[in-house]
């Protein structure tokens, strides 16, 4: 997954969710279906509601911790409802650009994942601008229905 500006989505050494600057590689992430079964997501919304888990670290998920994004292990968490709400997304393709992608937390109806000016990855609400539309406009490679693979 990269970003509009081609940077790289990558998990820091301390599991929080950044662009990467100057990294040719991005982390891999394997998605999945939605992970929680709460009535905050409409049916309309059920079938584009997503999680994605590191592919080198099994049942370790992108989760919200507040707005900032991170991956932490599932089996580490004390109260798991709430993780399973913190680590769903509404998929959006198209939303802002043709042929990129948007990830809308579960949590938040009017919010996306979008870079921060530092680089982290945080859920903000929607604003009508061009910085916002480009820092939460992801390009997807390798997806693959099938596979269920990013």
């Amino acid at each position: 997954m990269y970003g509009k500006s081609g940077q790289a989505v990558q998990v820091t050494s301390n599991k929080q969710v950044v662009l990467a600057e100057g990294v040719g590689g991005a982390t891999t992430f394997l998605l999945g279906g939605c992970r929680t079964a709460s009535s905050i997501i409409t049916e309309a919304e059920r079938a584009r509601c997503v999680s994605l888990m590191d592919a080198n670290r099994t049942e370790w998920y992108v989760h919200l911790s507040g707005a900032e994004v991170f991956v932490d292990p599932e089996y580490d968490m004390v109260d798991l409802p709430t993780f399973e709400m913190e680590s769903s997304f509404i998929l959006h393709v198209d939303t802002f650009y043709p042929n990129y992608y948007a990830f809308r937390p579960a949590l938040f109806t009017d919010w996306f994942v979008r870079a921060y000016p530092t680089g982290h990855l945080w859920a903000m609400p929607l604003m009508d601008t061009a910085e916002f539309s480009d820092s939460a406009s992801f390009r997807v490679y390798d997806y693959n229905t099938s596979r269920k693979h990013l």
